[in-house]
C-alpha cells in the first residue's frame, strides 16, 4: 500500500512540474511584444504538427496494409477538415475516423 502511495506521489509531482514548465512562458511573455517572425512561426506550427502526425502513418498504411484507399481517405479527410478549420484536433480526428471507416468496409 505504501509503495502505491509513493508511485502516485511521483506521478502527481511529475504532472505538476510538467504543467509548470509548459505554462510558464505564457505568463512571462506579453503577446504584443513577440516579434512578427515568431508570431508567423507560431501560426504555422499547427499545420506542421498536422503533417508530422498524419503523413508518416498514412505512408506506413500505404506500404503495410495493402489497402491504400484507407490511407488516402484519411489524408483527404485531414486535408479538407484542416482547410475549413483552424483547429488541430478536428483534422486528426477526421483522418482517424475516415481511415477507420474505410477499413471497416470488407
Amino acid at each position: 500500500m505504501n509503495e502505491n502511495l509513493n508511485i502516485a506521489g511521483v506521478i502527481i509531482a511529475s504532472a505538476v512540474v510538467n504543467y509548470l514548465i509548459r505554462v510558464t512562458p505564457f505568463f512571462m511573455t506579453n503577446w504584443e511584444k513577440v516579434p512578427l517572425t515568431v508570431r508567423r512561426f507560431l501560426t504555422i506550427m499547427p499545420t506542421a504538427a498536422l503533417g508530422a502526425l498524419i503523413f508518416p502513418g498514412a505512408f506506413q498504411s500505404l506500404a503495410d496494409t495493402g489497402r491504400p484507399w484507407a490511407a488516402l481517405a484519411g489524408l483527404g479527410a485531414a486535408a479538407v477538415t484542416s482547410h475549413f478549420s483552424k483547429n488541430l484536433i478536428l483534422p486528426v480526428a477526421a483522418a482517424v475516423l475516415a481511415t477507420w471507416g474505410v477499413l471497416q468496409i470488407p
